[in-house]
């Protein structure tokens, strides 16, 4: 892996982080407006209006098996572009931009196979940080399933997200 540049941020005590240049902004969380054709098991919560671009946001505790909790306030939203769609991850907070040495750097692959969604894990001095394959986030039947979705039906509670 080559240095990189990420957003880190943190759900419970663990760093995880995004490449830069996946992300389009941060945002305080909104509501989240449900889609009755999605499955409840698959990673994708719903769908909000972000500049009249309908984004699925992403379970991010429920894709890294964390414990699940409902949304709170203080929650923020990171918007990127998964490579497929702009997605909306829900995280607890973001914590810096860093360029990571590639010296740092190890293929997550080679130490979390189960976790196909992560690209890589940096040491760092504040301790690992897992990085996110933001491409692998979205299963194929996720994106099948919001695809169908939005052509079957608007949402109809969504709120918009200011730049």
């Amino acid at each position: 892996m080559n240095p990189t540049s990420v957003l880190i941020y943190h759900l419970d005590s663990v760093m995880y982080a995004i490449p830069l240049a996946n992300v389009d902004r941060v945002t305080r969380a909104v509501e989240i407006t449900t889609v009755a054709e999605l499955d409840r098991t698959s990673n994708i919560l719903g769908v909000i209006n972000v500049h009249g671009a309908i984004v699925p946001v992403i379970n991010t505790r429920r894709m890294l098996g964390l414990v699940e909790r409902t949304l709170s306030i203080d929650d923020v939203f990171i918007i990127a572009d998964s490579g497929q769609r702009k997605v909306a991850l829900i995280v607890e907070g973001v914590d810096q931009l860093v360029t990571i040495n590639a010296a740092h750097l190890t293929q997550a692959h080679s130490v979390l196979p189960e976790f196909p969604h992560l690209k890589g894990v940096a040491r760092m001095a504040e301790g690992l940080v897992l990085i996110h394959d933001l491409e692998a986030c979205l299963s194929a039947g996720d994106a099948a399933a919001i695809n169908t979705a939005l052509k079957m039906a608007q949402p109809t509670a969504t709120h918009g997200v200011a730049a």
